[in-house]
């Protein structure tokens, strides 16, 4: 079987999934020293490198290798970067290149990602919430305007900068989902969608549009934000949800924990008024807002009902 033209054939015994395994003081390009590895996806690895006689300068350093199903990913974000060079919120590239097993970039060394921090601090305040919502829609906004769609924006792919002004400064990272929505055809004109697209992203984060295979864009970047931010302040109601099938039963009773933590934090009642219904009119009296408008007592309801399971499954 012979490969088509501009496609590299591989054989199942140069099939090599997985990350790329490189040990501590590799040393790659010549010019940087693995000094430890920081993670690790599906086809890609990430590790904390210092320029080869100068320890002092710290980068990072993604591999990937050149034996991925489907092609490695790592030139999409290659080029992502150059176009996006010397830009807030975003990681400078410092160098890139392709050996015989695997292909790397290197790229400015940032601090921790939200997924971390939120693990420290589970709940931000407001200021700390809208921070991050501002930045990164400006991030995404500078992503926008060179012609590319994120798709896979979630707490893992925003990171701070390490020190000085960067600590305060949101970033985007990992654009191997990326995908281009502009073309140049003489002119700028838009990508036309794709009546039906594969999923890509992270189910947590995704939009609807995108959980129905429809084309994602800018819009769909948009919609993760606002499931990020969020997250910032609480967990996000659907994330035991995802994993759930027709067969499996959903835990009500942590949905309904997850509720009555806001309830008790914000010290609200089942008899408030709706928004709909307040008005400027006399506030009720003490007795009167321990009852509803029928007599009976404040609705309530005994959290035991979430727990109870009458079929068994």
């Amino acid at each position: 079987m012979h490969a088509k033209p501009g496609t590299v054939s591989r054989s199942k015994n140069s099939y090599q999934p997985g990350p790329v395994a490189l040990s501590n003081d590799t040393i790659v390009g010549g010019k940087w020293k693995v000094v430890k590895k920081l993670g690790a996806g599906g086809c890609g690895a990430v590790y904390v490198v210092e320029a080869v006689g100068n320890p002092k300068q710290k980068a990072a350093l993604k591999a990937e290798s050149n034996f991925v199903a489907g092609g490695s990913v790592l030139k999409i974000e290659v080029e992502i970067l150059k176009r996006l060079k010397g830009r807030d919120h975003i990681a400078n590239l410092l160098g890139s290149g392709k050996l015989e097993k695997y292909q790397y970039m290197v790229m400015t060394l940032l601090g921790e990602c939200l997924c971390n921090l939120l693990r420290k601090k589970s709940r931000c305040s407001i200021s700390t919430q809208t921070r991050i919502g501002i930045q990164v829609l400006h991030g995404l906004k500078i992503v926008h305007d060179i012609g590319f769609v994120h798709r896979d924006i979630k707490p893992a792919n925003l990171a701070l900068g390490r020190q000085g002004k960067g600590k305060h400064l949101v970033h985007i990272l990992d654009f191997g989902l990326s995908r281009e929505y502009v073309l140049n055809q003489g002119k700028t004109v838009m990508r036309r969608p794709r009546s039906r697209a594969l999923f890509r992203g992270t189910t947590r984060y995704a939009s609807v549009a995108t959980h129905d295979r429809i084309e994602q864009g800018r819009c769909d970047d948009l919609w993760s934000l606002i499931y990020v931010m969020a997250e910032c302040r609480n967990r996000l109601p659907w994330s035991n949800i995802i994993t759930l099938t027709y067969y499996l039963r959903p835990d009500y009773v942590k949905l309904y924990t997850l509720l009555e933590e806001i309830m008790k934090e914000g010290e609200y009642k089942f008899s408030d008024p709706w928004d709909w219904d307040k008005s400027e009119k006399t506030p009720k009296t003490v007795e009167e807002t321990q009852h509803t408008d029928d007599g009976e007592k404040e609705w309530a309801i005994n959290p035991e009902v979430f727990a109870a399971n009458p079929f068994g499954f």
